[in-house]
């Protein structure tokens, strides 16, 4: 049974490929916006670089995945790649993917509820890129970012993907 579906509701796509051409957001390369279900532990998400997403879903790689890992087994609601372990080798090796494929470093901002979590992913390939000092200098247009790509993911998507 698979833990992770890509989005391909093609409304939801073109409103998030639309919103996030059209941000300026400074050293950010990649954006990706994704719900877990706490309960059944599965999760969707919508990725900006789309050979990625497709890499994701294709190699079922949410199982063994150091971020999605994180993000479900801690209540924090900031998390920096820096700071995630790998675990194990496949951890080890779907984070040298995601660095090959669309970011090198980044963050994850998480919005829970007693149900779910959303997660939105800041990934950057800038090689001198500081995910504190970003997310400090950066901290109202991530507010701001976070709750319009949380409007995208209106509660009728989640009901019609099930989750």
């Amino acid at each position: 049974m698979s833990v992770y579906t890509k989005i391909i509701d093609s409304e939801v796509s073109d409103t998030f490929t639309r919103y996030t051409q059209s941000l300026i957001i400074p050293y950010i390369d990649y954006i990706a916006i994704g719900i877990q279900n706490k309960k059944t532990r599965k999760s969707t998400s919508i990725m900006s670089n789309i050979d990625w997403n497709n890499e994701f879903e294709d190699n079922q790689y949410a199982a063994f995945d150091p971020l999605r890992r994180s993000v479900l087994n801690t209540e924090r609601s900031y998390i920096c790649f820096d700071f995630i372990d790998h675990i194990d080798s496949q951890g080890a090796y779907i984070m040298h993917r995601r660095r090959k494929k669309c970011a090198k470093n980044g963050v994850i901002l998480i919005e829970r509820t007693p149900e779910s979590n959303t997660l939105i992913t800041l990934g950057s390939n800038y090689s001198k890129f500081n995910p504190i000092e970003f997310t400090i200098k950066y901290n109202k247009d991530l507010q701001v970012l976070k709750d319009d790509l949380s409007n995208i993911l209106s509660s009728e998507i989640m009901v019609s993907l099930n989750l």
